[in-house]
């Protein structure tokens, strides 16, 4: 494949904010489980995981957080480089639900904060 038709096949996939949106739109009003949300954003979940688990590590004298989060952060990069499709959750993880409103928020948050990140990335 060239680099040309490579970009644009990556041109036309939705970006995560609307990723997001639209699996709030779909979802059932109970909601979906953080296992559903990985497989339906696939291997976008992990920069969206990496991502979650580096904000409190932006925080100022916040000491342990990072010791915290580094090992789920490792966790996730060695299933990356281990070519997962999308990250693997402890099941008792896995199993936690997202309420279609509580999607919608998070929608409706990245878009506000970090939709500018993500039309310059």
């Amino acid at each position: 494949m060239t680099a040309m038709a490579s970009m644009a096949r990556d041109a036309s996939k939705p970006s995560l904010i609307e990723s997001v949106e639209q699996i709030a739109l779909d979802a059932p009003q109970d909601g979906v489980s953080l296992r559903d949300l990985t497989s339906m954003l696939g291997d976008r979940a992990f920069g969206a995981a990496l991502f979650v688990l580096a904000l409190p590590c932006c925080i100022p004298f916040l000491y342990i957080v990072p010791q915290i989060v580094a090992l789920p952060m490792a966790v996730l990069a060695a299933q990356m480089a281990l070519g997962r499709p999308a990250p693997w959750l402890p099941e008792k993880f896995a199993e936690r639900r997202i309420s279609k409103d509580a999607l919608a928020q998070t929608a409706r948050g990245g878009r506000r904060y970090f939709g500018w990140a993500e039309a310059i990335a």
